[in-house]
């Protein structure tokens, strides 16, 4: 699988760069699990993201900011358990995402679920790499929920990102908290709401694609309102906003009221 990008739209004469998206083999064993190795999906947010359903309108915050990514050169084995109620995703992979790998040491990712993404959901993660050659590590403990009512769902998300800076200094921490929820209005049309909440400073925050932000911001706070217009089964109309608030005075943009704020229309098709 391929997929052309561009980083963001500060340079106008950047094209969009064609690169390998997912470059694996699978083999099924048996009716409920299976075993990878190549460029595939980690756990870190597939399940998220599956059970939130709006990627086409904003990534989920582990991915937003930087915190993970969506993918890895790995052996990985993944499947059910108890009638498909449980299910398990192991991972070792290279911890470089689409990049090449530059050192010796792997990442290790693991995560459990209960239950389905239709219905109640319950899922923990963990993942750890080691990078012994410059006495760092780093590591993510993260827990979800998501539930569906009549008429919509919604979910909550708490992480921790822990990554060691090395002999005689400070680790670094980054905790995240996501809640967001989904109201069907109509049968063509629903309202979706989400707020990702970051407590502390992150360093690559001024890198996020299409949405830089200041890295140096104690307390950083997205917001997106969005309409779900269905003119057809497999199109949508997807009017939203994005509001990044900065709560640090000190720490907000020079320009305007502290905040980012970004109306945009997204089209989705599926085929």
């Amino acid at each position: 699988r391929l997929e052309m990008n561009q980083n963001d739209f500060t340079a106008p004469s950047t094209t969009a760069t064609p690169f390998v998206k997912d470059a694996y083999l699978k083999w099924k064993i048996g009716g409920q699990h299976e075993a990878s190795f190549g460029m595939t999906s980690p756990p870190t947010f597939a399940l998220v993201e599956e059970h939130w359903g709006y990627r086409s309108v904003e990534r989920t915050p582990l991915d937003l900011f930087g915190i993970g990514s969506s993918r890895d050169t790995s052996i990985a084995i993944k499947g059910t358990l108890s009638e498909k109620r449980v299910g398990y995703h192991f991972m070792v992979g290279n911890g470089s995402g689409t990049k090449g790998e530059t050192d010796e040491q792997k990442k290790l990712y693991l995560a459990i679920h209960a239950g389905k993404v239709s219905g109640l959901i319950f899922q923990l993660y963990g993942d750890y790499e080691d990078r012994s050659s410059s006495n760092k590590s780093t590591r993510t403990l993260q827990a979800f929920v998501g539930g569906a009512f009549a008429g919509g769902k919604g979910g909550l998300l708490l992480t921790r990102n822990t990554q060691q800076q090395g002999v005689g200094k400070v680790d670094q921490e980054i905790n995240v908290a996501s809640l967001y929820g989904v109201v069907k209005l109509a049968e063509d049309s629903s309202v979706y709401v989400r707020v990702d909440h970051l407590a502390d400073p992150n360093p690559k925050a001024d890198k996020i694609s299409y949405i830089p932000m200041v890295k140096t911001a104690q307390d950083t706070t997205v917001y997106i309102v969005g309409l779900d217009y269905k003119v057809r089964d497999n199109i949508s109309f997807l009017p939203n906003v994005e509001v990044v608030s900065y709560g640090n005075d000190a720490n907000k943009p020079a320009i305007g009221y502290g905040s980012d704020v970004i109306p945009r229309l997204t089209v989705f098709y599926k085929f």
